[in-house]
């Protein structure tokens, strides 16, 4: 057995519908398991006696085919015809009070039904569950996606939002099952959309599993996936069973068409948030930010929960307002730009940040900087002071094929830049007297002579 059990994020406020929401349908369950267990013994009885009856005259269609395919298609006419007169009697007697029962039970009278539109039987369904397994693990799910969702949304959206993915779920079992007259209930399909949402919105946050096997001896323990990985997973498999859906009993078109309204919704919600970036609103807040929670939040976007960052928006630029040389405040907006596709600025906190280390002599963290720019794929995107100062640092550093990289990244860059020649005089002394690649050395030569051929000769260059 596999299940989820945490994420692993952090929260800047309590889940207070996520949690109202778990304990409203533990409660419901408690009170309605009172009533739909008495129920459900009443006709698993009624039901044993029905198929009791049917036992005995069954094994006459083992050996009639067409009799077989009456019996599945009119059971009422097969059984007329082999039952004697006084069994027919008790098995129609049974089967009336079996139907009579089933539709007084709190599942049929209070689940929807797709022979017909109730919204309120939607509604009523989301909060009604067979059995405690049942409502066990749809609360669990939603403990795991929905508490994320809450706190970037806010409790009012979020509460909408849960609502509608519950209808939008009912509406394609609907479309799918039409004409059908057995209930629907559970929340699994409003937790659906929550999980849907979760994806798009939380596709690099990792979650945290348990798992539990007893092949020969008990095997148990942890371990993480990232939720771009499991939900498509988890959908997939609803998409596999509901081709047995009518068998299983599990509405699986009602956890597809909320996970497709959720991903559609954290879709929409991306696209709001790149809108507030463009225009962010500096008066919205007028109190700073510490350097812990510029930290938190530079870890916030590296796990990929920038919906959790956006609000502080305003406050990271106060923050730089104040302070120009706060590197972690420029780190941040990088990231979050680059996540909108603003290249252009995030190169502009990148370059800001490169400056800001050289001139603060803060040599340390120029490798970090580098590496992180780097799998942004932004290196040439810096400029061509940086680019220079970085050949520098790397050369100095005797790190002598990064400084070539640098080096070789601002030429091929800014190819009318005036010091261009110097670099690649540069690039030429390195290769020839560090890392002893003469045939590369030459090539290099050869270009400087044929580009500037007034700079000096090759033997002068590399004789310096």
């Amino acid at each position: 057995m596999i299940f989820p059990i945490r994420t692993e994020s952090d929260l800047k406020k309590l889940p207070y519908v996520t949690m109202g929401l778990i304990v409203l349908n533990l409660v419901i369950w408690i009170f309605t398991n009172r009533i739909a267990s008495p129920q459900g013994a009443a006709l698993a009885q009624i039901g044993f006696e029905i198929a009791k009856l049917e036992y005995k005259y069954r094994s006459a269609a083992a050996s009639d085919p067409f009799l077989d395919e009456t019996n599945r298609q009119y059971p009422e006419r097969y059984f007329q015809r082999v039952m004697q007169q006084q069994d027919f009697a008790l098995w129609s007697a049974l089967r009336e009070q079996y139907k009579e029962l089933f539709q007084s039970t709190v599942f049929f009278r209070w689940g929807f039904k797709s022979s017909r539109i109730e919204p309120l039987k939607i509604l009523t369904a989301m909060f009604l569950h067979a059995n405690f397994l049942h409502v066990f693990f749809n609360m669990l799910f939603l403990w795991i996606v929905g508490c994320n969702i809450e706190d970037a949304w806010g409790w009012k959206t979020f509460s909408a939002f849960y609502l509608i993915s519950g209808f939008a779920a009912a509406f394609l079992h609907m479309l799918v099952n039409a004409g059908s007259n057995s209930p629907c209930i559970g929340a699994s399909g409003a937790v659906a959309g929550v999980m849907g949402a979760f994806m798009i919105r939380h596709f690099k946050t990792k979650i945290r599993f348990a798992y539990y096997f007893l092949p020969i001896k008990p095997l148990f323990g942890t371990f993480s996936l990232m939720a771009g990985v499991w939900l498509p997973i988890w959908i997939v498999e609803q998409l596999i069973g509901a081709k047995w859906s009518n068998a299983s009993g599990t509405a699986y078109w009602a956890h597809i068409g909320g996970f497709m309204f959720g991903g559609v919704a954290g879709l929409s919600s991306r696209v709001f948030d790149s809108m507030k970036i463009l225009s962010p609103d500096l008066s919205a807040v007028t109190f700073g930010l510490s350097p812990e929670k510029l930290m938190d939040l530079n870890k916030s976007l590296l796990d990929g929960r920038s919906d959790v960052v956006i609000g502080y928006l305003p406050q990271i630029k106060q923050v730089l307002t104040g302070d120009p040389h706060n590197i972690t405040a420029r780190l941040v907006l990088a990231k979050l730009y680059l996540e909108k596709g603003r290249l252009r600025d995030a190169a502009g906190m990148y370059n800001a940040a490169v400056f800001i280390l050289f001139k603060k002599n803060a040599l340390d963290g120029i490798r970090p900087l580098v590496q992180e720019i780097r799998e942004k794929n932004l290196i040439e995107l810096l400029s061509e002071n940086n680019l220079i100062r970085l050949g520098s640092y790397f050369e100095k550093a005797a790190d002598f094929r990064e400084a070539v990289q640098f080096y070789m990244t601002f030429i091929n860059t800014y190819p009318n830049h005036p010091i261009r020649p110097k670099a690649l005089h540069r690039v030429a002394i390195i290769l020839r007297t560090r890392l002893n690649d003469e045939t590369a050395a030459e090539k290099v030569l050869t270009h400087l002579q044929k580009l500037y051929p007034s700079y000096t000769s090759p033997n002068q260059l590399v004789g310096a």
